[in-house]
Parts: C-alpha cells; sequence; structure tokens
C-alpha cells in the first residue's frame, strides 16, 4: 500500500456496538451527509469478506485523518468477552501512535474514562478534550459543532499539540503531529513502531528519535534500505546524528520536520 495513496476515508469510527449504537449511526450520518459517502471508515459495513480484519483495520487507520471515538454510558463495561482482545482499545492505541488527531465524543450522558481504567498504552486518552454530543434537540446544533472541528482538521490539519513532536511536511497528511512523549521513538512501518509511516520506501524498522537525558535530541538510522537523511544530507548506514527545532528528517520518501517547543 502506498502511504501517499488516495486516503480510504477521512474519519475513522470507533465505538462499541453494545454501547451506544443507535445515537452512534446517527452521527455516522451526519459526517457523511458532511463530507461524502465513503468518508468514514465503521467496521460494522467497511469490512470486506475474506480479509484479515486486523490488517484491514491497520490499513483503515495509515489512511485516515482522525479517529472518532464514541463513548457511551457502558463503553468501559460493553468490552469484548474476557480474554479477547480489546479492539476499541487497539483501535485508539493505533490512532495516537500515528499521530492522527483522536476525538472523543461523549454520548447518552457518558463521561471520559479514567486514566487508571485504561491500558498505559492509552492512558493520555483520558485527558483529551472531548466533544458533548447530547439527545434532542440539542442532537443537531452539538453535530453541528463537532462537524465544524472535523472540518478545520482536513483543512489545516493537527497543530494543538507543544513539546517535542515530528510533523508531516508533504502529502495528504500534511501538519499530521506525532508527539515524542518517550526517550526512545521506533519509526518505520511495523504495527509495533511509536510512529507508523505505511510506505514501502520505509523500512520495517527505518530509524529511531532518542533523548540524551539533557534535553537533547538524535536520529539514529536502523540500517534502512533507503536511508535517513537530515535536512538533505544522509546520516551514515546505521549511525546517528543531533537534530534540532526545526530539521527536516526523510526517512524514505517522508519527510516529516522536528520540532521542539519549550513551555
Amino acid at each position: 500500500m502506498l502511504w501517499f495513496a488516495e486516503r480510504m476515508a477521512a474519519f475513522f469510527l470507533c465505538y462499541r456496538r453494545k454501547d451506544a449504537p443507535d445515537v452512534t449511526g446517527r452521527i455516522h450520518d451526519r459526517v457523511v451527509a458532511r463530507f461524502g459517502p465513503t468518508s468514514v471508515f465503521r467496521d460494522v459495513d467497511s469490512l470486506p469478506l475474506g480479509v484479515d480484519f486486523r490488517d484491514h483495520l491497520n490499513d483503515a487507520l495509515d489512511r485516515c485523518a482522525a479517529l472518532l471515538a464514541v463513548i457511551g454510558p457502558r463503553w468501559e463495561v460493553a468490552r469484548s468477552d474476557a480474554g479477547s482482545p480489546d479492539y476499541v482499545h487497539m483501535e485508539i492505541e493505533g490512532g495516537i501512535r500515528r499521530g492522527l488527531p483522536v476525538f472523543p465524543i461523549l454520548v447518552l450522558g457518558a463521561q471520559m474514562p479514567k486514566p487508571e481504567s485504561l491500558p498505559e498504552s492509552i492512558g493520555s486518552f483520558a485527558f483529551l478534550s472531548a466533544a458533548l454530543v447530547r439527545s434532542d434537540p440539542d442532537f443537531h446544533s452539538d453535530v453541528d459543532k463537532l462537524l465544524r472541528a472535523l472540518a478545520s482538521t482536513l483543512e489545516n490539519g493537527d497543530s494543538s499539540s507543544d513539546g517535542v513532536s515530528l510533523v508531516l511536511v508533504s502529502g495528504p497528511f500534511k501538519g499530521r503531529r506525532y508527539p515524542l512523549v518517550k526517550d526512545r521513538i521506533l519509526i518505520g512501518r511495523r504495527p509495533r513502531c511509536d510512529v507508523i509511516l505505511s510506505t514501502p520506501l520505509v523500512s520495517s524498522y527505518h530509524a529511531e528519535i532518542l533523548t540524551d537525558g539533557h534535553g537533547g535530541h538524535s536520529c539514529q538510522d536502523l540500517r534502512s534500505t533507503n536511508g535517513t537523511h537530515i535536512n538533505g544530507v544522509r546520516i551514515p548506514y546505521g549511525d546517528s546524528s543531533v537534530i534540532a527545532d526545526g530539521d527536516v528528517v526523510a526517512f524514505g520518501e517522508v519527510e516529516v520536520r522536528f520540532r521542539k517547543i519549550n513551555p
């Protein structure tokens, strides 16, 4: 799959079928009416027969511009059977690791989950600002506000994150921001990478961004096939180079700008 290919859908709709399916369907219909019939990926009607749904969900996340997580009053209890993977948590984690804007949408009087009730990998989800979508007669005015926020995301990208991050500087997702919240950030195609760039010219494990403990950062090439470049200069094969605020780093053909915004 080409990372710069046309998007499958603008928005990935994430929800629990045993939580709030009816209001999720109404939100889905409003988003489709605003952005077009192929603008939303929803697993109940977007999964082709005979495919590995895990691969298809990862592919959908790669091509989406934002993740919409609908949270109803049974969101925390209406999980999969005990011992089964929690695919909603996996979808949210996949969105966060890809640097997607994630929009929690609270419906039917629900509240945001507590961070201690979430896996560590998505603990930050509990602190995101949520959109409130109330029942009638407020439903349409609340969704109108949500649609304006989604339209702004498509037009301008997500620029709300401060701190250390990588920002895509080209392609259909120009402006997408990947916050760097760990001392070691793995970059590549594989799902276990912290920053996932799904293009054939990016190696499975292409490079990593390292923090030196004193506020400095470096980029190390992991013996990638197509190389890692900083401001047009290739890092020696398997070696590392210091990076600073404003540097453009290229992993294969994917270019990102390293941003370091001091609070």
